[in-house]
């Protein structure tokens, strides 16, 4: 993804990846895949990572495929019925109702950044969206997330996305904040941070650009292929 090698060469401990899947959050892939609006399909996981969105994806039905620059982590997702590959090319003419990069492109140079969005467009299937989930540009929250791991190479915006995403073929058609709830009392507080934040960020939208900005520390946007 990016030009660090030797730190994507120990990525795997950085992260804490060298266990099993553990099944992570499914609130927060359902909430990832709510804003696809789309409940079935073939699903696409660029960056895969430990692979935790594909078995949540296979579990509710969807045809799951993946890409991961790992080659340890491609192998475990195999193993776990998926298909998994280190590159995209290597899935040819394949096309997908959802392709999804969660915390992703801010690891890409501009030039990746726009070679990924031409293969995106290329691989959507009619009424397919891309969804992506990134490090906020726009909140001055978002420092924690961008900084905290030095093969993050770029601080994006849905505004610059969109920029890029024109040249490609696709059009923005979301971008807001990312906001899964689990089940609960934890759900409900969770909930009752989201009215404070919510507050927050009109009146600093307001004050500061005359219009509400999502703000929290990640976004989620979605792109969709212009017919």
């Amino acid at each position: 993804m990016s030009d660090s090698s030797d730190l994507y060469r120990d990525y795997v401990a950085f992260k804490g990846w060298e266990a099993e899947s553990t099944g992570g959050a499914p609130e927060e892939y359902a909430a990832l895949i709510a804003f696809s609006g789309l409940e079935s399909g073939r699903l696409l996981d660029i960056g895969f990572g430990r692979g935790e969105l594909l078995d949540w994806a296979k579990e509710r039905g969807f045809e799951t495929a993946g890409v991961e620059l790992i080659p340890e982590l491609v192998d475990r997702a195999r193993a776990r019925g998926h298909q998994a590959v280190t590159e995209l090319s290597e899935l040819a003419g394949s096309e997908f109702h959802v392709i999804t990069a969660v915390d992703v492109l801010e690891h890409l140079s501009l030039d990746q950044l726009q070679t990924l969005l031409r293969e995106v467009v290329n691989r959507l299937a009619p009424g397919g969206a891309f969804v992506a989930r990134f490090p906020n540009g726009q909140s001055p929250f978002s420092g924690l997330h961008q900084h905290g791991d030095l093969t993050h190479v770029r601080y994006l915006t849905p505004g610059a996305l969109r920029q890029v995403a024109d040249g490609a073929g696709l059009s923005l058609a979301a971008a807001g904040n990312f906001r899964p709830l689990p089940r609960g009392l934890r759900g409900l507080k969770r909930r009752a941070g989201y009215v404070v934040r919510d507050v927050i960020e009109l009146v600093l939208g307001l004050v500061y650009f005359g219009h509400r900005v999502p703000m929290d520390p990640n976004v989620v946007v979605v792109l969709r292929r212009r017919e």
